[in-house]
């Protein structure tokens, strides 16, 4: 075939390019009936382009490529290739569907029937991000056709696109007539605009960015699970971006933050994908039949505000190529479902010297976002020393982090950490384009305190009164008109991320981390529950440390238990917290009483120095004190 071909077009062509979705499918499993079939689809699609004067210069299996003087021309071949098509009764019963794209640009004639240039390269690309009855234009020939369409086509714009091997995006267009398919999201590489911009670089993420990437490899469903301020979004937004060449049906982005209807979860994933209801069908089960065959990867983020929409994600997660990557405060209890538990920022450890200090995630964050509103500050000793103990105080949240870090431009490291008793309040935003619920410490811990029911609110104020995490039985104290709820209710808020988990060789302990305990012991200092729930933590401590007849126990006995020193050493601070409270609240005999069964323990134990306050404390209120008190 190396004759010219009379009549071909040169210059400014216009190209049409047409193959059949899933023909190398039909071949093997009917070969003689698909070969029938494509033999007459190559008869219509070259009746369609002589009619329309265009002319076929090169045929490639089923691909064939036709060239055109018009634009015009080339769009009406496409629309009827597509009516021929569906008119046809078919050998093999199942309908073929053609990929028709069109591109126009300059080109040069090369062999007397071949081309070369640009636009063929990119006309095949955008072919190949094309499904089955769709006609894609791109944005040159979109705008030669503009205004000079028949009465019943039109030019519907899908928006901008990465073509493979394409570094600049691409305006893609449907040429949508009356008995057009609804349109489907497009195989680009990654649809520009559905992933929020990153506008900083992620820090100290990398071996969960790892992780998330095995876990997606196996399982279709990953939820990434954290409290408030944790880093849940910028993860997964930089993972997508990471992963995008991996999925040639492209990325979503759904952000389900403003929604509470759980209703509306079909509804938004099919407008981010731009799937379009079909009649009488479900959005749902148009949904599932659309993502089955394709490989995209939806990002869900904050689904904590719709989490009763559990089984929509798990129907879509059916679809094999899908890959889901949810975040939520809380997972969905889904069986296909892969929890991972984003945990706070590195540390770094008491022990570190100053360069390994500089080089912990936490702190290399604070310095980064401080540096860009207190560019002179340096990272001497004394500076990193400061910057390490707010890092810990901040519970190595990432959002804490970077509020304190903004606060650089008025405060020092060492006046910032002077002022962290009160960081609710102090650690706030002035950037304007931030989310509402991320300008404040206050506001992120309050969006979780908002989706809680009554009865997970009482006990989420009430375990505030632990100073330093408790196990079940002593919750089940602490809410004792709660006691036989008390372990689905730290379920729920263990799995709402306002806990954490820690399994010691004794029993499970849970805490809560310090920002989020500063906003639970507000609600609960401002509940008429409040005295009540102080009242059972100091009948809790003295449950602990009383001996069997319910009396203090001598130091010689202590001494003798070291199974309830340890015990007392891991409750010391929740302790010290009840006697707080006691001399707060003015209630002096039960101060002294709780002191006097403390008090063996504090001077057999490492706890001494800190009992001796509370000691003298005790033996300035008794007067006449009590034997054990009195040995101190």
């Amino acid at each position: 075939m190396d004759d010219a071909v009379p009549d071909q077009p040169t210059g400014t062509v216009t190209f049409l390019f047409c193959d059949i979705e899933g023909s190398t499918r039909r071949l093997e499993r009917d070969v003689a009936g698909t070969g029938a079939d494509l033999a007459r689809y190559q008869e219509l699609v070259d009746a369609a382009v002589q009619v329309h004067g265009g002319v076929v210069f090169e045929r490639v299996g089923d691909g064939v490529y036709a060239a055109f003087d018009r634009p015009s021309g080339a769009a009406l071949a496409a629309v009827e290739v597509h009516r021929a098509m569906a008119a046809e009764a078919w050998i093999g019963g199942e309908p073929l569907r053609a990929r028709i794209a069109l591109d126009t640009g300059e080109v040069e004639a090369q062999n007397g029937r071949h081309y070369f240039g640009r636009p063929l390269f990119r006309v095949a690309r955008l072919q190949a991000v094309g499904w089955g009855g769709q006609t894609l234009v791109s944005e040159a020939t979109a705008r030669l056709l503009s205004g000079s369409l028949p009465d019943g086509l039109a030019l519907v714009d899908l928006g901008t696109h990465v073509l493979k091997d394409f570094d600049a995006p691409e305006r893609i267009h449907e040429l949508a007539s009356g008995d057009a398919i609804a349109i489907r999201p497009l195989r680009s590489v990654a649809p520009i605009g559905h992933l929020p911009d990153a506008a900083r670089p992620l820090l100290g993420r990398e071996a969960d960015l790892g992780e998330l990437a095995r876990l997606l490899e196996r399982h279709r469903l990953v939820t990434v699970t954290g409290p408030g301020g944790i880093g849940k979004t910028s993860l997964t937004v930089e993972l997508a971006a990471r992963l995008a060449d991996r999925f040639p049906d492209g990325v979503a982005f759904v952000d389900f933050a403003p929604v509470r209807d759980t209703e509306r979860v079909p509804e938004l994933i099919a407008d981010e994908l731009r799937i379009r209801e079909r009649p009488l069908t479900p959005l749902l089960e148009t949904l599932v039949a659309e993502l089955r065959d394709r490989r995209t990867l939806l990002i869900l983020d904050t689904f904590e505000t719709v989490v009763g929409a559990a089984p929509v994600v798990g129907r879509l997660a059916d679809a094999p190529g899908v890959r889901i990557v949810l975040t939520s405060r809380e997972p969905l209890r889904l069986r296909e479902e892969r929890e991972y538990v984003l945990g706070p920022l590195r540390l770094p450890e008491r022990s570190d010297v100053e360069l390994e200090i500089a080089d912990a995630p936490s702190v290399r964050l604070f310095l980064d976002r401080a540096r860009e509103v207190a560019p002179s500050l340096r990272a001497d000793e004394r500076t990193l020393q400061d910057v390490a103990a707010i890092c810990e105080r901040l519970d190595g949240l990432p959002l804490a982090i970077e509020l304190a870090a903004a606060l650089s431009r008025l405060l020092s490291p060492a006046e910032m950490l002077a002022r962290l008793d009160a960081r609710l309040d102090l650690l706030t935003a002035r950037a304007r384009d931030l989310p509402e619920r991320q300008r404040t410490l206050r506001a992120t811990v309050a969006w979780s305190y908002e989706l809680l029911d009554e009865r997970q609110r009482t006990a989420f104020e009430g375990l505030s009164a632990f100073r330093d995490g408790f196990s079940l039985e002593a919750a089940g104290a602490v809410l004792e008109d709660l006691r036989a709820e008390v372990i689905p209710l730290v379920g729920d808020l263990l799995d709402k991320s306002l806990l954490t988990r820690r399994d010691e060789a004794a029993a499970t302990r849970f805490r809560m981390l310090d920002t989020i305990r500063d906003y639970a012991l507000e609600r609960l200092h401002a509940s008429p529950e409040h005295e009540r729930r102080e009242l059972g933590l100091v009948r809790w401590a003295h449950a602990l440390l009383s001996g069997d007849q319910g009396r203090p126990l001598r130091v010689v006995d202590v001494s003798a238990r070291p199974e309830r020193v340890a015990a007392f050493d891991v409750e010391h601070e929740n302790i010290i917290h009840a006697l707080t409270w006691l001399e707060t609240a003015g209630r002096d005999p039960d101060l002294v009483d709780l002191v006097a069964d403390a008090s063996s323990y504090w001077l057999a134990g490492r706890h001494r120095l800190a009992g001796l306050p509370w000691l003298r404390r005790a033996v300035e209120l008794a007067g006449e004190a009590e034997p054990s008190v009195a040995a101190a």
